[in-house]
């Protein structure tokens, strides 16, 4: 099952409940969870209903990646491990000879480029290593969960809705990171091995006689191209994480700045300050705050709509290519002797180059306006303590692209295929370590979440 597409919808419809969970809770309107900006920023928390907290969007969200998980898992084992007596040197090789057999175009040469290409008998090790991909990304599964509950714990000791801890709703959202984008990573691993024995089931039919594709060379490319869509997916979640994050941070400046503000209202009542004047200055103070809130957060935004297109094109042209074959082949079709418009070499470096400018100019933007913010307030985030918030949610990206160049500087002797492999088996084990970090970074016993808001805070917030 091609996983990408299925995750990204379920989150969809996962951040479609939070909204309807959150106006429900408020004043009893689906809508109201849903406007955002758009809403009035001073309301108050209404005569809502009170939506259980095990029915929040984060128990789907679970159950829904855990779900995918064990999927993952069978595909593993039916598709992958059981042909290949996981991945058995005599038995792949032979595996692989039987598919090529059933190809009309598949010689001598073609078995020869994958030896060279795919074949792991001089990269055991690598292959040892991937089979551990499973295991971690099952442990960051237990430490995610033990993570919310700990907040969901502290909501409901509060004797508080789920819409009245705003902190903890949006950390409990960043929390499922490591998770999201270490399952896309397994599924990445799978994808890699399924290069390996050189083979596409159909339904999950593993017989070597029953192969989607019409040779090794156009399911290589088709399986790298999934392999490519599945960390579209977890980035596009990353910048999720990184929009909330942002919007925390304003969340915590408004919160300080509101307390400030009370002082500055005591002190101009005191003064022989005129009324106009004491509004005037009072006003110039929000809008501040607000202009800081809007400046925080755009360069995050422009990031995450830079990775939303790049996921939303991958996505496009993979789930056409493989589960809608037969629509307009002339610009889908991954036929490799006569390959629609969308899968010609020229055009995918030409999206590939188009989509890695954006991302540069986006991530360094959204990099830089967090920076600023975290060392010009650093003495109003020292509670909130930003930096190792930050580097958390943004760490992934980061050794994505290092880790990546690094492989290709350091690794020129090893195929594509086993730096793909080890790429993404070494990233289910830093998931796992990232969210190990979160049981730090994001304490639900943090002081800042208990701080009573001001009504310039539940501005920024709303």
């Amino acid at each position: 099952m091609y996983q990408a597409p299925v995750l990204t919808v379920g989150i969809i419809a996962v951040y479609i409940w939070r909204c309807v969970a959150k106006g429900l809770e408020e004043n009893g309107s689906v809508l109201s969870g849903c406007r955002g900006k758009l809403g009035d920023a001073t309301r108050k928390v209404g005569k809502g209903l009170r939506v259980p907290l095990w029915a929040h969007y984060y128990t789907p969200l679970y159950l829904m990646l855990a779900a995918l998980f064990i999927g993952a898992c069978s595909t593993m084992h039916t598709d992958v491990m059981q042909p290949s007596h996981y991945l058995d040197p005599v038995f792949t090789e032979a595996f692989v000879h039987n598919v090529m057999n059933t190809s009309k175009i598949d010689d001598a040469k073609v078995f020869a480029l994958w030896k060279k290409e795919a074949s792991l008998e001089t990269k055991a090790w690598v292959k040892y290593f991937s089979f551990t991909a499973p295991f971690w990304v099952a442990l960051t599964f237990v430490v995610c969960i033990y993570h919310t509950w700990e907040h969901v714990k502290e909501i409901r000791d509060s004797n508080k809705k789920l819409c009245e801890c705003v902190e903890h709703d949006r950390t409990i959202a960043i929390l499922a990171l490591p998770l999201v984008y270490g399952l896309m990573s397994f599924k990445s691993v799978i994808r890699c091995w399924q290069i390996v024995i050189n083979h596409v089931p159909v339904a999950g039919n593993a017989d070597a006689s029953v192969a989607i594709f019409s040779g090794y060379v156009e399911r290589k490319t088709f399986l790298t191209d999934m392999y490519e869509s599945n960390f579209m997916v977890g980035d596009i979640y990353e910048t999720i994480a990184l929009v909330i994050f942002g919007h925390l941070v304003s969340g915590v400046i408004a919160n300080k700045i509101g307390k400030m503000r009370e002082h500055v209202t005591d002190a101009l009542n005191s003064t022989s300050v005129s009324k106009e004047n004491s509004e005037r200055i009072q006003s110039n103070l929000q809008q501040l705050v607000t202009s800081l809130r809007v400046l925080t957060v755009m360069g995050i935004e422009l990031f995450a709509y830079s990775c939303a297109l790049q996921g939303a094109y991958m996505l496009t042209v993979t789930t056409l290519a493989f589960e809608f074959q037969s629509f307009m082949p002339s610009v889908f079709s991954h036929n490799s002797s006569n390959p629609g418009t969308m899968q010609k070499e020229s055009v995918k470096e030409a999206a590939s180059n188009f989509f890695y400018g954006c991302a540069m100019a986006s991530s360094c933007a959204a990099i830089g306006n967090v920076m600023v913010i975290e060392h010009d307030f650093e003495e109003l985030l020292e509670e909130f303590k930003p930096k190792a918030k930050f580097w958390g949610t943004k760490i992934l990206v980061t050794l994505a692209c290092l880790q990546s160049s690094l492989l290709a500087i350091v690794c020129t002797t090893w195929s594509t295929v086993e730096i793909h492999l080890f790429y993404a088996s070494v990233l289910c084990f830093e998931c796992f370590l990232i969210s190990l970090a979160h049981m730090k970074s994001w304490d639900a016993k943090e002081s800042w979440y208990k701080e009573d808001k001001s009504e310039l805070s539940e501005a920024l917030l709303a």
